[in-house]
């Protein structure tokens, strides 16, 4: 209905329903602040991304798709938040072990995508982009291409990719969303 607030105050109710509901409130709070650069609800995505980490790897075994959700999520808002390369490089490499040990068939769409910002983040930057083209290249919503492109871009601006590397991401994803 766009009613943010109201959808905001459902989510925060339900925390306790586990890691996807952390991650979707983290990621409101992630693109409010992307809107108003409110510290406090960027230091609110980075606190639920990490509970919601935190609580996928502690799972005997360990929840492998959420855990690569959410860690990818806490490299992006590393260097977004403080351009902290080294924590952000360390949740990278942890995120593609996990991405390796995925194994929930409906999310498997996400791991390419998940593995070209890792691959960013790392330095590895033909790799990442290689990913997004082959993300891209599956069938998606336009909302999951959307999220896909949004995210890669940032990613790559943070990482301070030229405008190649950029035209290459947006076009990989041309007309998906």
């Amino acid at each position: 209905t766009g009613d943010s607030p109201a959808a905001l105050g459902v989510l925060k109710s339900h925390k306790p329903k586990g890691t996807d509901v952390l991650g979707v409130l983290a990621g409101r709070l992630k693109r409010r602040w992307w809107l108003t650069s409110n510290a406090d609800d960027l230091e609110s995505a980075r606190n639920l991304y990490r509970e919601a980490y935190d609580q996928s790897v502690a799972k005997n075994p360990p929840d492998h798709d959420q855990a690569y959700y959410h860690g990818i999520n806490l490299a992006y808002l590393a260097v977004a938040a403080q351009l902290d390369f080294n924590t952000a490089r360390a949740m990278a490499s942890k995120v593609l072990e996990h991405v390796a040990q995925a194994s929930n068939p409906a999310l498997r769409h996400w791991r390419p995508a998940t593995e070209g910002d890792a691959l960013m983040i790392l330095g590895c930057t033909d790799d990442g982009i290689a990913k997004h083209q082959e993300a891209a290249a599956q069938e998606l919503k336009p909302w999951e291409a959307s999220s896909m492109e949004e995210q890669a871009l940032r990613v790559a601006d943070l990482c301070r990719l030229g405008k190649a590397y950029r035209d290459k991401l947006a076009n990989a994803y041309e007309g998906k969303s």
